[in-house]
């Protein structure tokens, strides 16, 4: 049984809150169709626990993807992709919000 990769971690994602990160859409015959940044704002859980946690990404206002697996980048490294289900929540002035939880 192989490991699972260090981002399916609170501990690999709380040092990253306020970073940019890099998310690809698709179109209905699943190519890539768009890339949008998205920033991580919030990471929480308890610590010293691996799951659950959360994650808040936070994207620019109006922009509106439904709830769906997306391909998430580290926009700033060269990072293997990591496939990651995002619901989206109420939108604000400060922008759409983004949430992801892993148990």
């Amino acid at each position: 049984m192989s490991e699972q990769p260090d981002w399916t971690t609170l501990a690999w994602w709380t040092p990253r809150v306020e970073q940019i990160f890099r998310l690809t859409t698709a179109d209905e015959a699943g190519s890539p169709a768009a890339s949008v940044e998205v920033r991580l704002a919030e990471a929480s859980g308890t610590p010293g626990q691996v799951r659950p946690f959360r994650l808040l990404f936070v994207g620019a206002p109006g922009l509106f993807l439904p709830q769906s697996i997306y391909r998430l980048f580290a926009a700033d490294s060269a990072s293997e992709a990591m496939d990651i289900f995002l619901v989206p929540l109420q939108p604000d002035q400060a922008g759409t919000k983004f949430e992801a939880i892993f148990n």
